[in-house]
């Protein structure tokens, strides 16, 4: 077994973070202190980029979506060469409230019209297109940049992590891939003239702007024998958020400044999560201790039917390993598929 290192990371303070050049939220921003030991560790990011437009929906056609002009901001502030999404935004627990949708900024941007055009089969869409004309009246959208592992993790001058001329020489991200089982990876390599970029394992292509989709969580793998600490500056999610989960194994972050855990997260029966007698009928969480892999499944008490967490290991209440642990991201192993999980914000900001 692998043993891993968690991050005792969240340290979330509110600061003056470095103002960006176009915004259109008032949300809190903030850092996130991530302690990177020697080793590999998990790591998420709850942390987002500022919001570049917002505007209330006026209609939706195909994969087009018309912004009322009195509420929005121009598109002006997009940008074609990098990647962004909208997040769906309405009164908290509404239907569709928290879902997301990748922006097809270039067709945007040609339209000429105050309205996203969004990509149709992109696989973070968390809603099926076409949507109905009026699936979107009275909701919001707002947009923002995908965060990329060369914005968050640096690279070339900027670089925090350490680069290598090899692989194995060189701190690297793991992404897991759900459908293979397998990892796909990223590591930040030393070129010839000194400077670094990340590049694909076994691709001599440049990577810097890989997308860290909201709610990814990953593996960090630091190869020196000395620690560092990774701060991340950002935007505060004020809004729910929704996380598909597929049945089988999903590895998700905090979409908030919170522990990635059963109860930060809303792992219940009314969130759709399945108890059971014993763990392998039931939903379970695998995570990552300072020496360990720890677990927990969703357990069901046969006497007077309420369901709490327990540790698969020790066959106790969680709370200790799993509530109170500061994870910020987790493994979550799911009986069924759950199209509708939502983590609802609880922050009082």
């Amino acid at each position: 077994m692998c043993r891993t290192i968690s991050l005792v990371s969240l340290a979330f303070a509110f600061v003056a973070a470095p103002a960006f050049a176009v915004t259109a939220s008032t949300d809190p921003e903030g850092f996130v202190r991530h302690s990177v030991q020697p080793g590999r560790q998990t790591i998420g990011l709850s942390l987002n980029n500022p919001v570049l437009v917002a505007g209330a929906v006026l209609a939706a056609e195909s994969r087009f979506a018309l912004l009322d002009p009195a509420t929005a901001p121009s598109l002006a502030g997009l940008d074609p060469s990098a990647a962004h999404y909208a997040e769906i935004v309405g009164r908290s627990g509404s239907p569709l409230s928290g879902d997301r949708l990748e922006i097809d900024v270039a067709a945007t941007v040609e339209s000429a019209q105050d309205g996203l055009v969004v990509f149709k089969d992109s696989i973070h869409n968390t809603l099926h297109l076409p949507l109905a004309s009026d699936a979107l009246a009275g909701y919001r959208l707002i947009v923002r940049r995908h965060l990329t592992i060369a914005a968050v993790f640096g690279s070339g001058e900027t670089a925090s992590l350490g680069s290598g001329f090899r692989f194995e020489d060189a701190d690297a991200l793991l992404f897991y891939d759900r459908l293979s089982g397998g990892y796909g990876t990223q590591y930040l390599c030393r070129t010839e003239n000194g400077s670094s970029e990340w590049r694909k394992l076994g691709s001599v292509g440049r990577a810097d702007d890989m997308i860290i989709a909201p709610g990814t969580g990953l593996f960090l793998e630091r190869r020196s024998a000395e620690p560092l600490v990774v701060t991340v500056h950002g935007v505060v999610r004020t809004n729910d958020f929704a996380m598909p989960l597929a049945a089988g194994f999903n590895f998700i972050a905090s979409p908030f400044p919170l522990p990635a855990n059963p109860t930060t997260l809303q792992m219940d029966v009314e969130n759709g999560f399945v108890a059971g007698a014993r763990a392998d009928e039931a939903d379970q969480v695998f995570f990552f201790a300072t020496s360990d892999i720890g677990s927990a499944y969703y357990h069901r008490n046969a006497t007077n039917h309420t369901a709490e967490w327990l540790d698969i290991a020790e066959a106790s209440t969680a709370t200790a390993s799993v509530r109170a642990t500061n994870m910020d991201c987790v493994f979550v192993k799911k009986i069924a598929s759950d199209p509708h999980f939502l983590v609802r914000n609880t922050l009082a900001l």
